[in-house]
């Protein structure tokens, strides 16, 4: 039913009631689904990206967590302070093998950009697990052929 909500062209003030229903689901499955598939209406105005990540924070789901943030790298066209958002709600993924595959998959969007790339390296150091930031830094450097060894 929310999907079908979401599929029309909802004002500004709909589309912040209907992120905070998804407050009440339950199941991160459900909440990652409909976030990843219907995220381009919530975010070209600050309010409601504001609202859309807060929900992205409910989802208990370090999996599904990773899934919506990989939808949103995916999707492309996104601008600089919506992929903020991202690299701050990828800092907050617990499992270090998560948040390490979500940089790796998505590092071409943080890397390149010199105002973001201070922020990726920055979630990059929160993973406390050698062998996944080893993992990170290596795989950088192989697809950028670049030394980021210094961020280890």
């Amino acid at each position: 039913m929310l999907t079908s909500i979401a599929k029309k062209r909802l004002g500004r003030d709909a589309a912040a009631e209907l992120l905070k229903s998804l407050a009440g689901i339950s199941s991160d499955f459900e909440k990652a689904s409909f976030l990843s598939e219907n995220s381009a209406q919530f975010l070209s105005d600050e309010r409601l990206r504001s609202a859309y990540f807060d929900i992205v924070s409910t989802i208990g789901s370090d999996f599904e967590h990773h899934r919506v943030l990989s939808s949103l790298a995916r999707k492309g066209g996104l601008n600089e302070q919506t992929l903020r958002e991202v690299l701050k709600s990828a800092s907050a993924i617990q499992s270090d093998f998560e948040k390490a595959s979500f940089l790796i998959e998505s590092s071409a969007l943080f890397v390149e950009s010199e105002s973001l790339r201070p922020s990726f390296f920055g979630v990059v150091r929160t993973i406390k697990s050698d062998f996944e930031r080893n993992r990170v830094v290596s795989n950088l450097s192989r697809k950028h052929r670049t030394d980021f060894s210094s961020f280890r």
